[in-house]
């Protein structure tokens, strides 16, 4: 059981457009059942939690199946998993930075039963919320910069994986820490 956390009326605000009636469902790697709470001035929020682990969508992604028969397979099992243990879910969240290379297939299963909000989405929108709040902070980004990838990996795995997250060419460099 997680306690109601304080984050200022937007936050909970900015919550509640994403939960409309507090029936969430995590898809992510571990399983369980929770209630977590969101406060503002005028915003007390209560929501349910259920959490499926889907053990195969990581592999699928990893080794570049996720445009295929088994993932097809896999997500529609994980999905009809969700909705034979908890119907009423109507929030959906994709918990995990893979899943988004499913995201086709997970919307045709789960279709109008429920709202799917990834990863991106939220922390963009809650990045996008804190620096609107704290404009010292925005002013101290730079804008218009460049991007590094370094690894303590191995380079081309790395490079290999984010080229399909990022879909764009990209060179890693390994580093020693």
């Amino acid at each position: 059981m997680t306690e109601g956390f304080d984050r200022g009326d937007d936050h909970a605000e900015h919550t509640a457009r994403w939960i409309p009636s507090g029936q969430v469902f995590l898809l992510d790697g571990a399983q369980g059942f929770g209630r977590c709470g969101v406060a503002g001035e005028d915003h007390q929020l209560q929501f349910r939690t259920v959490s499926v682990a889907c053990p195969m969508w990581v592999p699928l992604v990893e080794n570049k199946e996720f445009d295929s028969p088994g993932a097809d397979y896999f997500v529609k099992k994980y999905v009809d998993e969700l909705f034979t243990q908890e119907p009423e879910i109507d929030t959906v969240i994709l918990g995990c930075t893979h899943y988004p290379l499913l995201i086709d297939k997970i919307r045709r299963e789960i279709g109008s039963r429920a709202t799917i909000v990834t990863q991106g989405e939220l922390v963009g929108a809650s990045l996008a919320d804190y620096l609107r709040r704290h404009p010292e902070m925005d002013a101290k980004c730079t804008k218009g910069g460049s991007c590094e990838f370094l690894t303590t990996e191995n380079p081309d795995k790395f490079t290999e994986l984010a080229e399909i997250f990022l879909q764009t060419p990209l060179k890693a460099s390994r580093i020693d820490l």
